[in-house]
């Protein structure tokens, strides 16, 4: 019985990957816009001597799609950077609005920035990054549909309003959908398929030298010596997936829970082939 339940556990583990493997892929998407920031472009007007102020902004978008090309989840990071404003000027609210040319709307990207946070322009201007902004699906879906509908726009103390903005306006996409750079759920993907091709040569070619040297194979397989080593197993696992779980925190970001799921699992994977080639080893 023991040999038995033994000799399931490589088909158990190969449908886990199956399974796995054929669940909805990710697709990475990088999509760009930029603002051109004129004071001139604030429909309620501009005062405070921050009439001639401009500035311009990126906004970088990215996108995860799964396989019917749905938008899944997606977050932003701003860069923008102001000039021609009086060195007495304060920055206080940077963001994106929902909102036509001229049209004032309503917040829907919020850098982060708050009067708390405020950044004086002792020089006249300034240069600011904010990342890991996160977005809608929804949202992302009206942006990409319509990024004339919506602005950016930087706040003052002078100009609590707004003192300079701009429309979205579309550039390149880095990753248009469909892209053919892996993610880190495909790339998951392609490595438990390479391990399921590696752990089935183990067995093809090992059984298959016992046959050429030996004949009756499984006569000759000493039915004393474990295939599988259960603590050995354990202790692999353990480690491949706490080495998996420090890279998928410095990735931060840019991991999905379909992303977490397919690292560990495919850590379980890692460590049954290893822990396979060791038992094989010490016969």
């Amino acid at each position: 019985m023991m040999t038995r339940k033994k000799s399931l556990l490589f088909p158990g583990f190969l449908m886990a990957a199956v399974i796995l493997m054929t669940a909805q892929s990710a697709f990475a998407e990088t999509v760009v816009f930029t603002a051109n920031l004129l004071a001139g472009n604030e429909p309620s007007g501009v005062g405070g001597g921050e009439q001639n102020a401009s500035g311009s902004s990126t906004m970088t978008f990215a996108i995860t799609r799964d396989s019917a090309n749905n938008i899944t989840a997606a977050n932003a990071t701003f860069q923008w950077t102001l000039t021609g404003f009086p060195t007495t000027s304060v920055l206080i609210l940077s963001h994106i609005h929902s909102g036509a040319a001229g049209v004032n709307g309503p917040v829907v990207i919020d850098s982060g920035l708050t009067p708390s946070t405020s950044i004086p322009l002792a020089s006249g201007g300034v240069s600011v990054t904010k990342s890991g902004l996160l977005v809608s699906p929804t949202l992302m879906g009206q942006i990409l549909a319509n990024p004339a509908g919506f602005y950016f726009n930087s706040h003052t103390i002078a100009n609590p309003g707004g003192a300079v903005r701009g429309q979205l306006a579309p550039q390149q996409a880095a990753n248009p959908p469909g892209s053919t750079v892996p993610t880190l759920s495909e790339w998951g993907a392609i490595i438990m398929g390479l391990l399921i091709v590696a752990t089935g040569l183990f067995f093809v070619v090992g059984r298959g030298r016992l046959a050429a040297t030996f004949g009756d194979v499984d006569s000759m397989v000493p039915t004393d010596r474990a295939a599988f080593d259960g603590k050995l197993y354990v202790k692999m696992a353990l480690a491949v997936d706490a080495v998996l779980g420090l890279v998928l925190l410095a990735l931060g970001a840019h991991v999905t829970a379909t992303d977490v799921i397919g690292a560990l699992t495919s850590g379980l994977i890692v460590a049954f082939v290893v822990q396979m080639f060791v038992v094989s080893r010490r016969r």
